[in-house]
C-alpha cells in the first residue's frame, strides 16, 4: 500500500545488551523481521546505538558482527551515539550507571557526538572501538565543518 522503506530501531548488536537496555527483542527477531520485509520488497534500515552503559569490548565486537551480517543481507544501517539528555534514564541515573558525560556545551547532545565514558571503558577505548566498528561494517562518515559525526551505510 505504498510503504517501500522501514527503520528498525535495534540499538544494540548484543544480547546481553539489549537485554541489559529493556529491549525486549532478541538478535533472532532482528534477522526474522528484516527477512519478511524484504521478502515483500521493503527496503530495511536498522538503527544502532553506540556505547551503552554495559557495553564491553566483547559486546562491542558483537555488535560488529551483527551489524555485518545484517550488512551481508542488504540492511542499511545507521550509527549515532548514546546521549544522556536531561530528564531521560541515562541522565538521572548516570552514577549508578557509570555513565561519565564528556560534553563541555549544550551543542555537543546531538546524538552526533561522543559525550559520554561507560564504567568498562574510557573514551580512548570507545574511540578506538568505534573506529574499527566504522571501518570494519562499511559505515561511512559525514563529518560537517563544526565536526558533527553522523555514520551511515557505505555500500551504495
Amino acid at each position: 500500500m505504498g510503504c517501500y522503506s522501514i527503520t528498525f530501531g535495534v540499538e544494540a548488536g548484543s544480547q546481553s545488551i539489549l537485554d541489559s537496555i529493556g529491549k525486549n527483542i532478541t538478535l533472532d527477531q532482528v534477522k526474522k523481521a528484516v527477512n519478511l520485509a524484504q521478502n515483500i520488497g521493503i527496503k530495511v534500515v536498522c538503527a544502532f546505538m553506540f556505547p551503552h552503559p554495559e557495553d564491553t569490548i566483547e559486546t562491542i565486537q558483537e555488535q560488529k558482527r551483527f551489524m555485518k551480517e545484517l550488512a551481508d543481507m542488504g540492511v542499511t544501517e545507521t550509527l549515532a551515539f548514546t546521549t544522556p539528555f536531561p530528564g531521560t534514564y541515562y541522565y538521572n541515573n548516570s552514577d549508578k550507571l557509570g555513565i561519565k558525560v564528556l560534553a563541555s556545551n549544550w551543542d555537543e547532545y546531538d546524538a552526533k557526538h561522543l559525550v559520554i565514558t561507560i564504567k568498562n571503558l574510557g573514551e580512548e577505548q570507545l574511540r578506538e572501538q568505534l573506529k574499527e566498528l566504522i571501518q570494519e561494517v562499511g559505515l561511512k562518515t559525514e563529518i560537517e565543518e563544526n565536526e558533527d559525526l553522523m555514520f551511515q551505510d557505505n555500500r551504495d
